[in-house]
Parts: C-alpha cells; sequence; structure tokens
C-alpha cells in the first residue's frame, strides 16, 4: 500500500502541480484509468492522479485501494473520496475515508482547514532529551489508523442529500488534523453514503464552522465492499434515512 495519508502540504502540493502536467508545453496527459461510468469526472487532476500512481481504482469519485496480502486478517480497504480536493492549492480542501483495517470500520473527515495540533515531544526539527528527533514522515494509512483511538469528542453535522441533518459525536485524530468515526457508528454513516450523491459535513473549531460538501456518486461501488469486509454488525444493510 502506497498510499499515505499525507493528505495536505506545500511540498505535496508542489509535486501534484508537477504531476499535472506533462513534461512538453505543460498540457495536461489524458487521464484514461477513470471510471468509463462517469465521463464528466475529469481524472486528471492532481489528486486523482497521485491516487492512480499510488494504485488506486476508481468509482465514480472514489479511489479504491485494496492491500489483501491472500489472508483474511490483513486484508485492508480504502475508499478515498477526492470530490473537494480537486486544486493543491485550494484552502477549503478536504477528503473523506472510509477505511476497513484489522477488521475495524472507520470513516475520516480530514479537512485542510482543521489546523493539526502540535504533537507532544519533538518535532522533526527538535531534538529530544535522548538526541533523537521525531518520525513525522507519512505513515502508511493502516499504520495510521492503528494509531488512532478515541480523542477529544467533536460533534460533527453531516447531510446526506436532501435529508434532514444529523449530528454525532466524531473523535479527533492525535495531531487534530481529521475527525473519525469508528466500527458501527462509521457504518450506519456508510451505508446512508452507498446509495447517494452529495453528503455536507460541517464541525466547529473554537468559534468557526468548517464545511466541506462532497460528491459521493460511485459510492455504491467502492464503499460495500468496504463494508462487506469490516462490517461490526455483519449484516451490510442500509438503515432508513
Amino acid at each position: 500500500m502506497a498510499f499515505t495519508l499525507f493528505l495536505f502540504g506545500g511540498e505535496a502540493a508542489a509535486q501534484a502541480r508537477e504531476n499535472a502536467a506533462s513534461p512538453k508545453g505543460g498540457t495536461r496527459e489524458a487521464a484514461t484509468w477513470g471510471d468509463p461510468a462517469y465521463p464528466d469526472i475529469d481524472y486528471s487532476i492532481p489528486f486523482a492522479r497521485d491516487l492512480h500512481r499510488a494504485g488506486a481504482s476508481f468509482f465514480g469519485w472514489w479511489g479504491l485501494f485494496d492491500d489483501n496480502s491472500g489472508s483474511t486478517e490483513s486484508h485492508d480497504l480504502l475508499a478515498v473520496n477526492f470530490s473537494s480536493n480537486r486544486d493543491p492549492e485550494d484552502p477549503n480542501a478536504a477528503v473523506l475515508l472510509a477505511i476497513c483495517s484489522g477488521g475495524n470500520l472507520y470513516l475520516g473527515y480530514f479537512p485542510r482547514q482543521l489546523s493539526p495540533e502540535a504533537a507532544p515531544g519533538a518535532t522533526a526539527s527538535e531534538a529530544n532529551s535522548t538526541g533523537e528527533v521525531a518520525d513525522d514522515a507519512p505513515k502508511d494509512v493502516f499504520q495510521w489508523v492503528a494509531e488512532n483511538e478515541k480523542r477529544a469528542g467533536v460533534v460533527v453535522t453531516f447531510q446526506i442529500d436532501d435529508f434532514p441533518s444529523k449530528g454525532s459525536v466524531w473523535y479527533k485524530t492525535h495531531n487534530g488534523n481529521g475527525v473519525i468515526l469508528k466500527d458501527r457508528f462509521a457504518e450506519d454513516i456508510i451505508l446512508r453514503i452507498e446509495a447517494a450523491e452529495t453528503m455536507r459535513i460541517t464541525l466547529t473549531e473554537g468559534h468557526r464552522d468548517i464545511s466541506s460538501t462532497f460528491r459521493v456518486v460511485g459510492g455504491d461501488a467502492a464503499l460495500k465492499p468496504v463494508v462487506e469486509l469490516c462490517s461490526p454488525t455483519g449484516t451490510g444493510a442500509a438503515p432508513a434515512q
């Protein structure tokens, strides 16, 4: 699994812009890897191109990674929605993730506006008392999941299509750059997304609201295998909206 959760950052953005242009004249290379069922989606955008290069298969606005080493215990899946991350310099960019890892199901929301908190201890430029430097290199997505158990609770409001908005408590990641749900709470929302077209997510940080709208078409194909592999209820049946 080559894809990591280094979703935003100057170096990644610069590389994405470089990847988006061909060596000759700066014209975009035609994207031949997209989902033919959705010809209106531009799969040549930088983030989609990076997903493709990392090994994703595309279903609508989702890139699906399948990390299967041949055993049920180590079979992991990651679905990445890139509909709100079309410009590497957009300050409102965001990513929605559905993850099956270690038999657990996760749903994650990562808006660029959510400022990461300073991690305790040394940083990449500060040595600790033993002279060692903290490792803040991008982590494999499944390694990252294993390190993110419940943290501070955050109330998140979400609206799927035109159905009434709902609120639930999500949990901040250890460095504060995203919020996640786990197991049956994640499954409840993922199953609602499967047949939907749009999802709007809002959370409050301090005195400001952070919102993102995702186009989630293709979720029926991208999310179904994630839920089927890691369903905490064993049903995989979509709840009533």
